[in-house]
């Protein structure tokens, strides 16, 4: 199925890395990663630098900083429901407020990468996400 047929988490996968978790992260398959600065990956939080999407499940509930390993993807294209958008959404940064929130507001959080379209009867936005590290 092409990628513009709009359906929630479908995905161009991108570059696959490997990171450890932050202590008691319970990450989703394809949920969103931020890295802090002593390069453990986790739920995004202000301030962090958005490095991909999670390739499967990781809890690492009772675990300590680096007790486990995630993989992930540091370039995707994927369509994911974007809080806020509208026609005029191209183009726009996209936000990750959370595993698996985003919006166009929050410019404090992890910034994921830029809405190449948008499909209003689903919600969804078609994003080209990137590492922080890959936008330069």
């Amino acid at each position: 199925m092409p990628i513009n047929s709009p359906k929630p988490n479908q995905t161009e996968i991108g570059d696959k890395h490997r990171a450890l978790t932050k202590a008691n992260a319970v990450i989703p398959h394809f949920g969103a990663l931020s890295e802090n600065t002593t390069g453990l990956v986790g739920e995004p939080i202000a301030g962090e630098n958005f490095v991909g999407f999670a390739e499967q499940r990781r809890d690492n509930t009772g675990g300590a900083d680096g007790a486990m390993e995630c993989e992930y993807l540091e370039r995707v294209k994927r369509w994911i429901p974007v809080t806020g958008i509208v026609a005029t959404s191209k183009n726009a940064m996209v936000y990750a407020t959370g595993y698996t929130t985003f919006d166009l507001t929050s410019t404090t959080y992890p910034a994921v990468g830029r809405i190449k379209t948008v499909n209003l009867s689903t919600g969804l936005a078609l994003v080209v996400a990137k590492a922080a590290y890959l936008r330069g």
